[in-house]
């Protein structure tokens, strides 16, 4: 935790909040130790891929609610008919994410965007980028920092421990919330178009 305050002291950050586990934590995380990390401003960012219909409305419903139940601002941005049909989905989709999260950290004035990737996270890039054949220097891992503002504290950390943390702090989150991540909702729905 010392390296996330010396970090992010004084800082205003903007989460990457999607409703499911990981990144609820993460608002978790930050909200119970606003103080302790000297955090000036706390803001959450939702991007609705609008891939899965009433499901991708349940979580954007989701984020606001808890965000409203915690006292935290909440950005909100519908990628609906934007996102192409084919293979290119899931790249396509991070691309319009980022673009939009980067859009509300500038628009409020935030020194950082946090999001929610672990260990696990870390694992599954490098193996993914193997399949695809990648050269030495793409094998590279997620960087911590990167110099447009994207942090990503919780890198050491895996998804048992934030299994262990959700447990811990008692924090309810739905089921249906649990294990899904964004990349394989779009792959799923990149096959179901097909």
């Amino acid at each position: 935790m010392l390296e996330i305050k010396e970090n992010l002291n004084g800082k205003r950050l903007l989460l990457a909040v999607s409703g499911g586990l990981d990144s609820v934590c993460l608002l978790h995380f930050f909200k119970e130790n606003f103080e302790t990390l000297g955090i000036s401003a706390l803001a959450v960012a939702h991007i609705d891929h609008t891939l899965r219909g009433e499901e991708s409305k349940k979580d954007a419903e989701f984020v606001k609610e808890l965000c409203k139940k915690w006292n935290v601002y909440f950005y909100f941005k519908s990628l609906e008919g934007k996102l192409p049909i084919g293979n290119n989905l899931e790249s396509r989709a991070r691309e319009l994410r980022y673009l939009a999260l980067h859009k509300f950290k500038r628009t409020g004035n935030f020194d950082f965007l946090l999001t929610a990737h672990h260990q696990n996270d870390q694992a599954e890039t490098v193996f993914m980028r193997l399949a695809r054949g990648t050269s030495i220097s793409g094998l590279r891992a997620i960087r911590k920092i990167r110099h447009d503002g994207v942090y990503r504290p919780f890198l050491e950390i895996s998804r048992e421990e934030w299994n262990d943390r959700l447990r811990i702090t008692n924090l309810l989150v739905n089921e249906e919330y649990r294990h899904k991540k964004i990349g394989s909702m779009l792959i799923d729905k990149a096959k179901d178009i097909a």
